[in-house]
């Protein structure tokens, strides 16, 4: 008989193997390893504004609760970025607002340096009397004069002069220790410097002059101490860190008037904007500040690059005293910037009530139109200020059937 077949083997059926959902996972789990180590590799907006000098960036990020001392895993921090840089005055206000990192590591200060930024007098003095180099630079070529002018210590200044300290050493983004002197408003310290030698009109590489920077902040001593020694009123590069512009927009006013009386032109532009002081303190509602820049000769109707005049401004912030100002010095009531839109529109579009009853009994024209056929009535009924469309029905303003 022949041999009975051997049955086939039974394979059993096996659920295929469930291998996407472990894969999803683990590229899931590697994509959040990339995006953690790209974050902490990626600089921080304090690590970029302070790279790129940005003070305001850097301050403003600071008051919203930046990590002064945040780094990456490349051990890289704020205070670091500034010394790639060269930025020494931000490296300064860094220190200022608690970075910890070691200045000798970081930014290549010297003990002299580090202790005088401390505020160690004894230490100090030890190593001036053992010979330290009263010249040595940091990374972005502080110096420990830089450092004692930025910290107002006066007699840590003249100590350093004395010994010969430089005093027009520039930093590598060219500030001086006048300049620092100037920015924290330490008059005193500006008035050791000066004595001996400082140059009161040097410009820093981004413009800024002692003087601009006094300006900007509206430390008035210093002001004074930086003009009297002579420094030139209109100094800048490039027409953008002109005193006067900065203490105009600062609402800095009695820096504005000293300014004027040392020959400031009331009438200098900046040049990204064509903004001119008149125009800033017409913005800020200084009457103050306008009336001494019209008795200096400023012109009412300057223009800022989009066509506004100063009443513009005036008349969108309700400053009604610098509106009265302008309009006395013959500033045109019905002046148009750029669309055709008139002082009296703004005032509607704010629901400046009182200003738009100004300009009214000024002699706006109620009835201008926009190149688009917008009126300072339509206006104010598309913004919802009913005040201002009842006062414009009152003077005569032409209505639509929605103005009813």
């Amino acid at each position: 008989m022949p041999a009975a077949e051997e049955p086939a083997p039974v394979v059993e059926a096996r659920a295929p193997a469930k291998r996407w959902p472990k894969v999803a996972a683990a590229i899931a789990c590697g994509l959040a390893v990339l995006f953690f180590l790209a974050a902490r590799i990626r600089p921080t907006p304090l690590m970029i504004a302070a790279y790129s000098n940005e003070y305001g960036e850097a301050l403003a990020l600071l008051d919203a609760g930046a990590d002064v001392n945040a780094k990456t895993l490349l051990g890289m921090t704020a205070l670091a970025a500034t010394e790639r840089a060269g930025n020494s005055g931000i490296s300064f206000f860094l220190l200022e607002k608690g970075a910890q990192d070691d200045p000798a590591v970081v930014l290549g200060w010297t003990p002299l340096m580090i202790s005088i930024w401390r505020g160690s007098r004894a230490d100090t003095e030890n190593l001036l009397s053992k010979g330290a180099d009263v010249n040595a630079r940091g990374k972005a070529g502080e110096t420990a004069l830089m450092a004692a002018a930025r910290k107002g210590a006066e007699e840590d200044a003249a100590g350093l002069l004395a010994k010969g300290a430089d005093a027009n050493a520039a930093s590598s983004n060219g500030r001086t220790a006048l300049m620092e002197a100037a920015f924290k408003g330490h008059a005193a310290v500006a008035q050791v410097l000066l004595d001996k030698g400082a140059d009161v009109d040097m410009i820093s590489a981004s413009g800024w002059t002692a003087l601009g920077q006094a300006s900007a902040e509206g430390n008035k001593d210093v002001v004074d101490v930086l003009l009297a020694k002579g420094a030139k009123a209109n100094a800048s590069r490039g027409g953008e860190m002109v005193p006067l512009l900065y203490a105009s927009s600062g609402r800095h006013t009695e820096v504005v008037k000293a300014l004027l009386d040392k020959g400031a032109d009331p009438n200098v532009t900046r040049g990204s904007d064509g903004g001119s002081p008149l125009i800033f303190a017409s913005q800020q509602g200084d009457a103050d500040a306008a009336e001494a820049l019209l008795a200096h000769g400023a012109l009412p109707d300057a223009r800022y690059y989009d066509g506004r005049t100063p009443l513009h401004f005036a008349a969108a912030n309700g400053s009604v005293g610098v509106i009265d100002l302008l309009l006395s010095k013959g500033a045109d009531v019905n002046a148009r910037m750029q669309g055709g839109r008139t002082a009296l529109m703004l005032a509607a579009s704010a629901g400046e009530t009182s200003t738009v009853n100004d300009l009214i009994a000024r002699g706006a024209d109620v009835n201008a139109r926009t190149e688009r056929g917008a009126t300072a009535i339509s206006i104010a009924r598309h913004r919802g200020h009913g005040d201002v469309v009842e006062a414009l029905k009152r003077a005569g303003a032409n209505t639509g059937p929605q103005d009813e």
